[in-house]
């Protein structure tokens, strides 16, 4: 025993030792990065950094070790990987036995003594915060500002501003591409995205998960900028998954991320695998991890969670709950398991007995099997009249496509998993969803699907020329015949049985729907369904207890819903108007602004909606074949209430080059109009800091005075 021990050491260390050579980026080796000339050093943090808060999830099932993990995650994807081909997985998990199972040691909840962020003095001018949907809520950007400090994310390099000197201070050069900053009490937490090499995880259970070449990875690096021209990084953190969303509240940053079960694999945190215990199942059949990271700004502590779910599409946070949206579709999956539901009435009993016992286990795969057994037996007339009934009777199961909302209680460090609900239909982005009270309204369009049977009918294969088959020539009594024969047919003639495939299909119009859901019981507590039958929804926003929504097919109509009674949502009226708004933003009390397009011209329209019963469209301004990040990213807008200005960042193609810039519009009670177009070739934020404008592009920061609009300088970010 103790031999076999040593081998397993032996084997374990000669495994762990292949792994430094091909990760040195990730692991073990030294991170370097030039900071305002300086090269700074750091080592990655490892997952047993003190700093690394294991918590024991509340609230959803876990699991006792990582092998009962993978036996879990093996199971969901032998139900998805195999339903079409109707055989048994040729991929899914991958697990090396390096040696006997060992029990995993009980891993105790580290507490590290406090480390506070140093007092940090405020700027006392006025400086733009990012347009954000919760107030108090901030959200990840490209460009930070704290009044004294001008932050831009620029591909694999952040830039450090000095606002007072107008000259770059720092520099910080990362391995993988900036996606976006926080900037709180003199700490900069910037995350940055990347993908693993290809390499293997041992675990305490000394068994061997491939972390598959291409898996997304997330890293959270917390750097001091107190001191802006000598940046000193604090702390490094590096989660699998693709960022979903990020949101910044009371010094805390929450990370969302997603990361696909294919392969087999484990979340890992600083290369090592996320504390089993902190590992839940909210999905029967999942999809994927979702492994939310907080990161604590003041102390450095941080902590993992990861949910087994569907994968997620948008994030909405209150000063209280988390939510991640997963919107899907009808899946392949459970189209096969209705088929196969209404198939087994029209096939022999000891047929759909068969069938039925193989779905009661979810194998969906050796259903289709069973069932192609019985098909293969029927002639072409018999198994096209299956087909039509079947089809017939899956005509009138129509299903929707319907988002799932994972809630959870945050405080901190500490993430609680609370419920989660569906409404039918998806959401267009975070704005379809949001907090009133003790409810939860979403706004969403609703594309009714059927499942569809199709009789496959598959030609003979050609042999291909040169080599792909046999030629055999027969002489006989002066007459020559020459034969060719496919390897693999058997000599017959070649024809192939026909065979019945699934198929998901739209089954009429699209209609638009509210929800409102009471947060207490997770329940669909009101409805207001049949807007706009045919259109989709471009745009939502709720103001007080008004919901704002905005359809389009051919003009916008913008409703006005009463939420006031949240269980009985009411249309309180709808204008319409040429083209559409993808973006709504309220600029004074009564008056509501629309980013969108109008017959091929970039729109802003000022709405007054006092009375949302008879709401008008005061003013607009079309600006010619030009085109806004603002119809994508609600955060390239900035709005100046002390000057009532509107900063837009704008590329216009009337001319050659495209003319780039920041286009400034004025807005009063009843008018908009347009005042000047700083030029600024691929702007893409703005703000303002006193009486000073700041344009910016991923190449230079321009600066003019306020509110004269006048050009003061230009600072060269490379």
């Amino acid at each position: 025993m103790g031999r076999a021990r040593t081998l397993v050491l032996v084997v374990v260390a000669l495994v762990l030792g292949s792994l430094v050579p091909l990760v040195p980026h990730y692991y073990i080796q030294p991170q370097q990065h030039e900071v305002g000339g300086v090269t700074l050093v750091t080592t990655y943090q490892g997952a047993e950094d003190s700093r690394y808060v294991r918590l024991q999830l509340v609230g959803v099932p876990t699991f006792r070790s990582y092998g009962e993990l993978l036996e879990y995650v093996q199971r969901a994807l032998r139900m998805y990987t195999s339903v079409a081909s109707g055989l048994t997985p040729t991929y899914g998990l991958v697990v090396e036995l390096v040696g006997e199972v060992a029990t995993l040691r009980a891993v105790a909840t580290v507490v590290p003594v406090a480390t506070p962020a140093p007092t940090y003095a405020k700027s006392e001018v006025r400086y733009s915060r990012t347009n954000v949907q919760v107030e108090g809520v901030d959200e990840l950007d490209v460009v930070k500002t704290d009044g004294r400090l001008i932050a831009v994310a620029s591909g694999r390099v952040v830039y450090l501003v000095d606002a007072s000197s107008k000259e770059v201070v720092g520099r910080l050069e990362f391995s993988g591409g900036v996606v976006g900053l926080f900037l709180s009490g003199g700490r900069l937490a910037v995350v940055v995205q990347d993908v693993y090499p290809p390499l293997r995880l041992v675990l305490p259970e000394l068994v061997a998960v491939p972390i598959p070449a291409g898996t997304p990875n997330t890293t959270v690096v917390v750097v001091d900028v107190g001191n802006a021209s000598k940046p000193e990084v604090l702390l490094r953190v590096q989660v699998t998954g693709g960022l979903v969303g990020s949101r910044l509240l009371n010094g805390y940053v929450y990370l969302v991320l997603s990361q696909p079960l294919t392969g087999g694999t484990l979340p890992v945190v600083n290369g090592n695998p996320v504390a089993v215990e902190s590992v839940g199942v909210v999905e029967e059949v999942p999809e994927s991890y979702t492994n939310i990271l907080v990161v604590d700004l003041s102390t450095l502590r941080y902590t993992v969670y990861s949910f087994l779910t569907g994968s997620g599409s948008w994030v909405y946070m209150s000063p209280s709950r988390l939510y991640v949206a997963h919107t899907s579709r009808l899946s392949i999956y459970r189209a096969y398991v209705k088929f196969l539901e209404v198939v087994s009435k029209y096939v022999p009993a000891e047929v759909a007995s068969e069938v039925g016992r193989y779905l009661s286990v979810g194998d969906v795969a050796k259903a289709m099997e069973s069932l192609r057994g019985y098909l293969s037996s029927l002639d072409e007339n018999s198994l096209e009249n299956l087909v039509a009934r079947v089809n017939e009777e899956l005509s009138k199961q129509v299903a929707v496509d319907e988002t799932t909302f994972y809630v959870f209680g945050v405080s901190g460090l500490s993430l609680e998993f609370l419920r989660s609900f569906k409404v039918p239909g998806t959401v267009l982005d975070q704005f379809s969803m949001e907090e009133l009270g003790r409810y939860f309204v979403v706004s969403t369009t609703v594309t009714p699907l059927v499942v569809k049977a199709y009789l496959v009918r598959v030609l003979p294969a050609t042999p291909p020329r040169g080599g792909g088959a046999i030629t055999v020539v027969n002489y006989y009594r002066g007459t020559t015949t020459t034969v060719t024969v496919a390897p693999g047919t058997g000599g017959g003639t070649g024809e192939v049985a026909p065979w019945v495939g699934v198929g998901v299909e739209p089954a009429g119009e699209t209609e638009n729907c509210v929800f409102t859901v009471d947060l207490d019981s997770g329940r669909v507590a009101g409805s207001l369904r049949g807007l706009a039958t045919g259109e989709r929804i471009y745009a939502a926003r709720l103001i007080g207890n008004t919901l704002y929504l905005v359809t389009f097919r051919q003009v916008d109509p913008l409703f006005a819903i009463d939420l006031r009674n949240p269980e009985e949502p009411r249309v309180l009226g709808f204008l319409k108007v040429l083209g559409f708004s993808e973006y709504l933003h309220p600029v004074a009390p009564g008056r509501l602004l629309g980013v969108g397009v109008e017959g091929g011209y970039l729109k802003v329209s000022l709405y007054d909606v006092e009375d949302p019963g008879r709401m008008e469209e005061v003013s607009k301004v079309l600006i010619s074949c030009s085109h806004s990040p603002v119809l994508a990213d609600h955060k390239a807008i900035t709005v100046d209430r002390e000057y009532s200005y509107v900063y837009l960042p704008i590329t216009s193609y009337c001319t050659y080059p495209p003319a780039g810039g920041l286009a400034v519009l004025k807005f009063g009670r009843d008018r908009l109009e347009f005042v000047r177009l700083l030029e600024h070739p691929n702007a893409i934020r703005s703000l303002y800091i006193g009486r000073e404008l700041y344009s910016i592009s991923a190449s230079e920061v321009r600066v003019y005075t306020l509110p004269e609009l006048e050009y003061l300088t230009s600072i060269k970010l490379s």
